[in-house]
């Protein structure tokens, strides 16, 4: 039960992120033009990258939990743990791979990285 219970913790918050990789990739957002508060802008510029490493350590601390139990001979609970967090591995792959995609493209095209 703890392990779906983590697994949808998870989830949520890697939707959480996926949101705020999607505001932080769009050009309006670092604009006044685009009508998004100036506190939002400022909260994302300071708290994006350290949240998303402590997610990843995360993800990651829980993923070698499930690795570990199923190792030690308790597959059932190991595996219910990572199958509980492959959906938050998934959505976090896409928000990081939209994060670099998106910035490749703006270094090549010389335009700057989306930042005030």
């Amino acid at each position: 039960m703890q392990a779906i219970a983590l697994g949808i913790l998870s989830l949520i918050f890697a939707i959480g992120l996926g949101v705020l990789t999607s505001l932080k990739e769009t050009p309006e957002f670092w604009t006044h033009a685009g009508g998004y508060p100036v506190g939002l802008r400022h909260l994302i510029l300071h708290f994006y990258y350290p949240t998303l490493l402590a997610y990843l350590l995360f993800l990651a601390s829980f993923t070698t939990r499930g690795l570990n139990l199923s190792i030690k001979g308790d597959c059932g609970k190991g595996l219910l743990y990572l199958l509980a967090l492959a959906p938050a591995w998934l959505i976090t792959a896409f928000n990081i791979g939209l994060l670099v995609a998106n910035n490749v493209v703006n270094l090549l095209e010389g335009n700057p990285l989306h930042t005030p």
